[in-house]
């Protein structure tokens, strides 16, 4: 299940290291609260270069996390975590990935053309026109009946 969130990067706890099958891996875990009316603090497992993109991030940062969750059993207790899988700084634009601006295109922008007088005036008749069409219709739609919807 993937979901997202925004919120304030609030606090960072400390790194965990650790030494699995498939070699070191690096877990930290962070807080970030919600800016609802009632906010709400939640905490989020970054693994590995996630957790390395937490080393530039400062507390205070609104951040949007996508992440996971997953509850898993153990001893007869059931524990749920929040497995980040990308923080995104809001307000500013990503410059690698799927929602990277493409910095190779060039822009063009023309000037507005100036009407003759002929344009408006044929622009003034249209919106009479349109005008009357609209009260025809008001005067179409609204019958007087005893209906009481």
């Amino acid at each position: 299940m993937a979901l997202e969130i925004d919120g304030k990067l609030t606090k960072i706890l400390p790194e965990q290291t650790g030494q699995g099958a498939k070699g070191p891996w690096v877990r930290q875990a962070f807080i970030l609260e919600t800016k609802e009316q009632y906010p709400r603090q939640m905490c989020f497992d970054a693994w590995n270069d996630k957790a390395d993109a937490l080393k530039k991030l400062a507390l205070g940062e609104d951040l949007k996390v996508r992440f996971n969750i997953e509850s898993r059993e153990f001893n007869e207790k059931w524990y749920t975590s929040l497995t980040v899988w990308q923080i995104d700084k809001i307000g500013i634009v990503p410059l690698t990935g799927p929602n990277a601006v493409n910095r190779n295109t060039t822009t063009t922008t023309t000037q507005p053309q100036e009407r003759t007088t002929q344009q408006t005036s044929r622009h003034v008749e249209n919106n009479k026109v349109e005008d009357e069409k609209i009260n025809e219709v008001e005067e179409v739609i609204t019958p007087e009946d005893d209906l009481p919807f």
